[in-house]
């Protein structure tokens, strides 16, 4: 429900040409060290690498699990792994239509 109102309030604002209104929200993650971390994932869940990115500071990945539908969003470094989000019914959308 958040998202619906969130999504509604920035639609709305976009139609009228101004900037968004932002705010940090500060959220708990579960956080480990990045290998024995995302190795886990990867093991308990059978879930496989299909998107990194790099950013300034740190770095992104998705993994996913193809039959149950599953994945697992982390941001990492070299020395911690965080887990930003996870769950199932993903779906991907061919790049040549973006």
């Amino acid at each position: 429900m958040k998202y619906l109102i969130l999504a509604t309030a920035i639609i709305a604002t976009a139609a009228f040409a101004e900037e968004p209104k932002t705010t940090i929200v500060k959220k708990e993650t579960i956080c480990g060290e990045t290998k024995p971390m995302i190795e886990h994932i990867m093991k308990t869940y059978k879930e496989i690498p299909v998107v990194g990115a790099t950013a300034e500071d740190s770095k992104y990945m998705i993994l996913y699990n193809k039959k149950e539908h599953t994945w697992t969003l982390f941001q990492f470094n070299d020395q911690v792994a965080c887990i930003l989000g996870l769950g199932q019914d993903v779906f991907f959308k061919d790049p040549d239509t973006f």
